[in-house]
């Protein structure tokens, strides 16, 4: 029975400010890194572990680590590894900043959550199988970093005395682990907390270190020694307290597959394979949650990952310089406010400063097309003649296709109609009015030309209805990853979807469609202006160049995002059609993409209805705005 809750936390979060964190260990082992280092690090763990509840692992370290207001022996031990991390780097030259420190912190919770992953056997099962396997390799990296400094630090003519009590690094998965002397480890009260030190379990040979925990109680207590044997019994109450009040069931085994939208959890995380593992658990209400872990990387494999596949041969990029190319172009790309977009568009005095800063990184006019790939092109040429197309920089256009659709008379008069209405409910209504007019003009009479004149209505409002329909399901199935549920018609089905999200899901549901609702509709079927339908029209010849007369035109307003870098630089390569959610600690990049696009489509009186994010290598993906949640985006292809 663990003593420790894996699938709840018990301890108070922090955000700590860098250098200050709630309880500084004192570890003589690194005396040099005292005074700055270890401040800076443990700061970064208390950070990382409270912000990065993810999984059954993460909260369970973080349950030990935060235990007596954070002054625990997890935390000594948590900040110990960070500081073996950061001398093995020193030893292969790498200087200790605030950015390595950083990556220390992350590395030793990593290996300290896998290390307790390996040796717990309920902690294990909760976790996955495939978040195990990321563990063993975390603790085999761990056991390397242990094993190097036991020999760095050996006397002469000696091997370091090796890992044995608490953790047991140095030896072999699965080997018994071996019993040390315990040292005891002055531990500095924390501010405003009394006179409370803790024994810690640091086990010392013959210039050996080992991390752990030491549970053993003290033989005698002096009197000096009277607030250390205090801590350790309410420690010691504590844990029997948890320890009864949790009662654990052997964990039912889940996969993607058993996986649904919850209270706990609206939607998938975007997962990066190449640096990320994700496994599926229960919480306590039985809900199937993603969970996700970063793995530990060695410099090797590291490298591997800079490899890019181009015509069958593997080619090394400049991947850091490519990283921070394209994260400066897109935090300029998020700093092009609506305003300038507006300024741009109107053709004010003086805007022509305003444009000129704008297009860098921003086409600000709509773009008109009747063919999706031509508008896709059309942007890429407009980012060729502001940026240059080779140049790793972000940019992106906006437009509206016009899809045509052969009719005989012309159907903008009905499009201008439909537009004026500003609900689902009321378009429906309308389209439905519409429609049974022309059908009951076509039953009604017996002319040919005037039954066909209104076949051809009904089959216009007919294709607004399919791209309706389209639009709806896109919205369940991406925006609220409600993967299941999908209509059948726009106008015969959307009056009662607002309910029956209410009814079957819950009210947050049912006010995320009226938020959808209400941000799309605003000029949702624009029918094209005179100036735009004539270029509309130019676009449309027969074999003599002629203009065709006879279309209507179905609109679908997009946004597109250029990004000058290949899809496995963004961990895209592996994404699949269901949208997954963006945050901003998995991926800066995409984060900034998202939040920046919704902020400056505010600009335009057409909402987009997809928003497409293209690749150096052409891939396409959609970027969705998640309505469950403020401030959250998602992304498939």
């Amino acid at each position: 029975m663990l003593n420790v809750r894996y699938d709840q936390i018990m301890g108070q979060q922090m955000n700590c400010i860098i250098g200050q964190p709630p309880f500084i260990p004192q570890i003589p082992r690194f005396a040099n890194f005292q005074n700055q280092v270890i401040p800076m690090l443990t700061s970064y763990i208390v950070n990382i572990l409270s912000n990065n509840l993810v999984s059954p692992g993460r909260i369970f370290v973080f349950n030990k680590a935060s235990y007596s207001n954070w002054c625990s022996e997890c935390l000594v031990d948590l900040t110990e590894l960070g500081c073996i991390v950061l001398e093995i780097g020193q030893q292969r030259g790498i200087q200790i900043n605030e950015q390595t420190i950083q990556q220390a912190a992350e590395q030793a919770v990593v290996m300290y959550v896998s290390r307790e992953i390996v040796t717990n056997d309920q902690l294990r099962v909760a976790s996955g199988s495939h978040a195990t396997e990321a563990a063993y390799q975390n603790v085999q990296q761990l056991n390397s970093y242990i094993q190097q400094i036991n020999i760095s630090n050996a006397p002469a003519g000696a091997m370091g005395g090796g890992m044995g009590g608490g953790m047991g690094y140095s030896q072999p998965m699965g080997a018994p682990m071996q019993q040390q002397h315990i040292h005891n480890r002055h531990v500095p009260q924390p501010p405003h907390r009394g006179n409370q030190n803790l024994q810690s379990g640091i086990s010392r040979g013959s210039g050996g270190v080992t991390l752990g925990t030491n549970n053993q109680p003290a033989a005698s207590v002096s009197p000096v020694d009277q607030s250390r044997h205090f801590v350790r019994h309410t420690r010691q109450d504590r844990q029997n307290e948890v320890a009864q009040q949790a009662v654990y069931v052997e964990p039912k085994v889940v996969t993607k597959d058993d996986w649904k939208p919850s209270a706990a959890q609206y939607h998938r995380r975007f997962v990066n394979k190449l640096t990320d593992v994700e496994s599926y658990g229960l919480d306590d209400a039985g809900n199937v949650i993603q969970y996700v872990e970063k793995k530990l990387e060695n410099p090797v494999d590291r490298d591997k990952h800079r490899l890019v596949t181009v015509l069958g041969q593997s080619f090394h990029l400049n991947t850091n310089v490519r990283e921070q190319r394209i994260g400066a172009s897109v935090d300029k790309l998020t700093r092009v406010k609506e305003i300038d977009l507006r300024t741009s568009n109107e053709e004010s005095p003086g805007y022509e400063d305003t444009y000129q800063e704008v297009v860098k990184y921003v086409y600000p006019k709509l773009i008109s097309d009747v063919f999706l790939d031509s508008a896709i092109f059309s942007g890429r040429v407009h980012q060729l003649e502001n940026q240059g197309i080779s140049a790793v920089e972000a940019y992106r256009c906006f437009a509206i296709i016009y899809k045509p659709q052969f009719t005989k008379e012309n159907c903008t008069p009905i499009l201008n109609s439909l537009s004026k209405y500003k609900t689902f409910s009321s378009l429906a209504d309308a389209m439905r009015d519409t429609g049974g007019r022309m059908q009951e003009r076509f039953n009604n009479t017996q002319d040919d030309d005037v039954r066909f004149d209104n076949q051809d209505a009904v089959l216009y409002i007919n294709s607004l209805d399919v791209m309706l329909t389209e639009f709806i399901n896109s919205f369940l199935k991406n925006n609220l990853s409600l993967a299941k549920l999908r209509i059948e018609s726009f106008v015969e089905d959307v009056d009662s979807l607002h309910d029956h999200l209410d009814k079957h899901l819950s009210a947050r549901y049912a006010a995320a469609f009226k938020a959808f609702e209400f941000g799309v509709m605003r000029d949702m079927l624009s029918a094209p202006d005179d100036a735009t339908e004539k270029g509309l029209l130019n676009i449309l010849t027969n074999a003599e160049g002629e203009p065709i007369s006879n279309f209507g035109f179905i609109p679908v307003s997009y946004s597109f995002t250029y990004l000058n870098v290949l899809s496995t630089e963004l961990g895209l390569d592996n994404l699949t059609t269901e949208a997954v959610l963006i945050r901003e600690q998995d991926s800066v990049v995409l984060f900034d993409v998202a939040e920046s696009l919704f902020k400056q489509s505010e600009a335009y009186t057409v909402a987009p209805m997809y928003n497409l994010l293209i690749t150096q290598d052409q891939r396409v993906y959609k970027i969705y705005k998640g309505f469950l949640s403020t401030n959250s985006y998602l992304i498939g292809q």
